[in-house]
């Protein structure tokens, strides 16, 4: 299972009716209630909730837009109980039921001014590895179990059981401090020839590109006799990087602050390059223009790339450059 392609609508645990229905129903049990307990004023509150400049009816106007934001933060919560939309803390605790933990992809340093706090892997790397993780129960050997040990690459913890007590059992996960799989990014396999399985990996860091140091250790890991099908050659190799440039002119109503548009769309244009920068990865020109008109464009002229690109699961995509000028609209 692929947790990227997953597009299932998000769970409700509180089916959230519309607000005039809502209102309705809010303004007929009040109505009710005064009725049974109040006869005499019921038909003076009926007249006043019929108008929308009494106080009262804009009072329960509110309460209604409350109770509609309470019953979003109820279906919120709720969906944070699934992987496939749990985010930070609520992701490491379904993480963990697998004994996955949330890589540091790079170290901070609490002791300079000031501190830098450490780069952890994102909430959607983390994902991945958790759909991934009931693979881990065999060898290396269906394409998803290979996966999974690439993307871990032996950050297994140590596990123990302890009993303090007659009544109370302890399992105790132990992870290494610093694991080579916290520098992976993406990982492809597939059948390069009888008996031969060829993995490969894309970094964190840069353009993708892993050191001889991290593919020596990959190497090393699917040589062990408890990884490795002893029937399948495990080939490790770097992708072939695709490098491309965004340059466009975006035209924009006089009068905004060209700078702010300027850094809304460049944001927007760097983290939809950071999320196709993955093995099989894809530019869509469609979405750049959405990307751009999102950001503030009235029209765009789109320079670079000419067309859309699409990389192989051996292949990432690489922006090394976004070029962009803002201009009024004549």
């Amino acid at each position: 299972m692929n947790a990227k392609m997953n597009q299932l609508p998000p769970p409700e645990a509180i089916s959230i009716l519309p607000f005039e229905s809502q209102l309705n129903h809010f303004k007929e049990t009040l109505i009710g209630h005064i009725a049974e307990t109040e006869p005499s004023i019921a038909q003076a509150v009926q007249e006043t909730l019929e108008n929308e400049a009494e106080v009262l009816t804009k009072l329960i106007e509110t309460c209604v837009v409350l109770m509609q934001s309470h019953q979003r933060e109820v279906n919120r919560n709720a969906a944070q109980m699934f992987a496939n939309w749990a985010n930070g803390p609520f992701l490491d605790m379904k993480a963990a039921e697998f004994g996955l933990e949330r890589q540091v992809v790079q170290s901070g340093d609490p002791d300079v001014t000031p501190p830098i706090e450490p780069v952890m892997e994102s909430d959607d790397q983390l994902r991945e590895r958790y759909f991934l993780a009931p693979y881990q129960m065999s060898q290396a050997g269906p394409a998803q179990s290979y996966r999974y040990h690439a993307l871990t690459l032996g950050v297994r913890p140590d596990i123990s059981v302890t009993s303090p007590d007659a009544n109370t059992v302890v399992i105790t996960h132990s992870f290494p401090e610093k694991s080579m799989a916290a520098k992976i990014k993406d990982a492809a396999v597939m059948q390069s020839g009888p008996g031969e399985v060829a993995i490969t990996l894309l970094a964190n860091s840069g353009n993708g590109i892993p050191d001889p140091t991290l593919l020596n250790q990959a190497q090393m890991y699917f040589s062990q006799e408890d990884i490795g099908p002893l029937t399948d050659k495990v080939i490790i190799r770097e992708p072939e990087i695709i490098s491309y440039q965004i340059q466009a002119v975006m035209y924009v109503v006089k009068g905004p602050d060209k700078s702010i548009l300027y850094e809304r769309a460049i944001k927007k244009l760097k983290a939809y390059a950071a999320a196709q920068h993955q093995l099989g990865g894809c530019i869509e020109l469609g979405m750049l223009y959405h990307v751009l008109h999102e950001s503030g464009a009235k029209r765009v002229i789109l320079i670079s790339p000419a067309n859309g690109l699409k990389a192989t699961h051996q292949q990432a995509l690489w922006c090394d450059s976004i070029q962009l000028e803002v201009r009024d609209d004549p």
